[in-house]
């Protein structure tokens, strides 16, 4: 799933990356809200696609029960800045996903910013990483 999303996203499918979440589906935005419709989850992978965010990510830990599966993320997003410089930020994310009765699994739960979504978000990640490279 993870690579999947990733070649998505990179390369500006966002049909690609949607078809990877089932309908109901939440992503957990920057800021910590729940985007919890399919038109809310392509405006932010809209707002990646055009800052030119590059992204990957490997499955670090998956717990399963079932049919669902508790995923922990290890991305890493490289994103170029006004100057040409990049700002890399890496993180650990915590996704629930379903399996699907063709054996697939979709995305139930994004939150690519896992644990930290009760502490630093991700724009808070990005303006500390940004400053740590001068930029």
């Amino acid at each position: 799933m993870f690579p999947a999303l990733s070649a998505a996203l990179n390369s500006g499918d966002i049909e690609g990356a949607l078809a990877l979440y089932e309908p109901g589906a939440v992503y957990v935005t920057a800021t910590g809200e729940n985007a919890g419709s399919q038109a809310a989850i392509r405006n932010e992978f809209q707002t990646y696609i055009d800052a030119k965010v590059k992204t990957s990510g490997e499955a670090a830990k998956v717990i399963i029960a079932g049919d669902i599966a508790l995923v922990f993320v290890r991305w890493t997003v490289e994103a170029p800045m006004p100057d040409g410089s990049a700002v890399e930020m890496k993180g650990i994310s915590t996704d629930v996903l379903h399996r699907q009765d063709d054996g697939s699994w979709l995305s139930v739960i994004d939150n690519p910013i896992g644990t930290s979504l009760i502490g630093e978000s991700l724009s808070d990640m990005a303006a500390r990483a940004a400053q740590a490279s001068g930029a």
